[in-house]
């Protein structure tokens, strides 16, 4: 059995693929969370979309840097940042919410179909794939100890 560097990133690899096929299935949770929230009855239902937002975004934005989806990553930050600053929704203050959330919503949503439709990652970019792996074969395991460039 293949424990080699190419073998660990083979499987990366394979990670990503599917994770990245993921991706329009995301972007509709992330349209439905939108409508939930700017269609919501009260302030509070509006409220629960804009948390929901907030969760989906805060999942991007970690499993986008995680699978060197940079672009991905940054748009999902600047979306759950929008949405942990805003004030709580209420009768009066809705359309100037609404304007800060859909720039950040559109443009995670830009970087999704940018991803989904041949955004290429680099190596840099992404903490896997920039692993400086030191290789060492022993009779009893191969260890890896990779280090991250931060």
């Amino acid at each position: 059995m293949n424990k080699g560097p190419e073998s660990y990133k083979n499987k990366y690899e394979a990670l990503r693929l599917e994770y990245r096929e993921t991706l329009p299935q995301k972007k509709q949770a992330i349209d439905h969370a939108s409508r939930a929230a700017r269609n919501g009855r009260s302030p509070a239902e509006q409220y629960e979309g804009i948390e929901l937002l907030r969760v989906i975004a805060h999942k991007l934005a970690g499993s986008g840097a995680v699978f060197g989806y940079a672009e991905i990553s940054g748009a999902a930050q600047r979306l759950e940042a929008t949405c942990i600053s805003l004030p709580r929704p209420t009768e009066t203050n809705v359309d100037g919410l609404w304007r800060r959330i859909e720039k950040a919503v559109s443009g995670l949503k830009s970087a999704i179909e940018e991803t989904c439709h041949g955004g290429q990652v680099r190596s840099e970019e992404c903490p896997v794939l920039s692993l400086r792996d030191e290789i060492t074969n022993t009779p009893e395991k191969t260890a890896i100890r990779p280090r991250l460039r931060i």
